[in-house]
């Protein structure tokens, strides 16, 4: 295990004190041996500083960040080096770009022969339940399963399906229907076929119910490979079942860690800022861009019945 003097260190800047912000706070804080960057939050903005400070009591462990009521004081602040952007998809942009004429770092979130691949992804939420304005279920903030959840089943759609990424990877066919109740999707369903080889990728999205334990399924030409686990950020166990000697499975379990699986991305991001990398190898911006592509296929070209 590398050093302390030795790690990259970075002070976060959060935007947003919702769901997944606490999830990302939580991770960054849990102690972690195998940990290779050291974090520091360093700042706090949400839409009120009784929010932040509640947030920070609740997710931020020992850390004493500052507490701003607003964005734009955490893209001021000299202190924090790279600032984390989780709030409603559509103000993503501005924020982005706030923060980086601030000159602030960003970041922003969006085997063998294979045969098909299922992944699901659903949580319950009550959209009764919901205010108009709620992020969740207004349209203009980018509500519904596809932009909030669906990204998760379409990532592990194409790390099964596909070899390799950006200008290296091949175009699948989209193909998508989704059920509409109060102007927004509650369920979607993909499927990607790729001519080139007959894959084809079923992947699921819905806030309706909440998922299995066993999320994804990798149908190969000698067995089957069952992906599980609390979220699919964090996978916890693999079962490979041959297809001629079903009986002989075989389980690999994940070292067990603490969390939802964000602490992945910010040792990532503090190693390439560390290296005086603008972009990830991992996750280059032209893979991300084709990702954006395939979500905007998905919604152009689909079916959209209401529910």
């Amino acid at each position: 295990m590398p050093c302390e003097m030795q790690r990259p260190s970075l002070r976060w800047g959060i935007i947003g004190t919702g769901l997944i912000s606490s999830w990302f706070v939580a991770d960054m804080v849990v102690p972690r041996a195998e940990a290779t960057a050291t974090h520091i939050i360093q700042a706090i903005g949400s839409s009120s500083e009784e929010q932040g400070r509640a947030f920070v009591q609740k997710y931020g462990g020992d850390a004493t960040p500052s507490i701003y009521g607003s964005y734009d004081a955490v893209y001021a602040d000299s202190e924090v080096d790279i600032v984390y952007i989780r709030i409603q998809h559509a103000f993503h942009k501005d924020a982005c770009l706030k923060a980086i004429s601030q000159g602030k770092h960003v970041l922003c979130e969006v085997i063998r022969d294979v045969h098909r691949v299922f992944c699901d992804f659903g949580l319950v939420m009550d959209l009764d339940s919901l205010p108009a304005t709620s992020r969740l279920k207004d349209p203009a903030l980018g509500a519904g399963t596809l932009l909030d959840i669906g990204v998760y089943s379409l990532t592990w759609g194409l790390l099964g399906l596909e070899k390799g990424i950006a200008g290296t990877a091949l175009t699948p066919q989209v193909f998508s229907a989704q059920s509409i109740r109060q102007g927004i999707d509650v369920a979607t369903s993909i499927v990607l076929r790729y001519p080139q080889n007959g894959r084809q990728g079923i992947l699921t999205s819905t806030m309706k119910t909440k998922s299995d334990q066993v999320f994804a399924r990798i149908e190969r030409s000698q067995g089957t490979i069952l992906i599980e686990g609390v979220a699919t950020s964090v996978p916890r166990r693999f079962t490979v079942i041959p297809s001629k000697a079903a009986a002989d499975r075989q389980v690999y379990d994940a070292p067990l860690r603490v969390g939802k699986g964000f602490f992945y991305e910010v040792d990532a991001v503090a190693h390439d800022i560390s290296a005086g990398r603008v972009e990830n190898t991992t996750m280059p911006w032209d893979e991300t861009h084709r990702v954006l592509a395939l979500m905007d296929s998905i919604r152009a070209r689909g079916v959209a019945q209401e529910a």
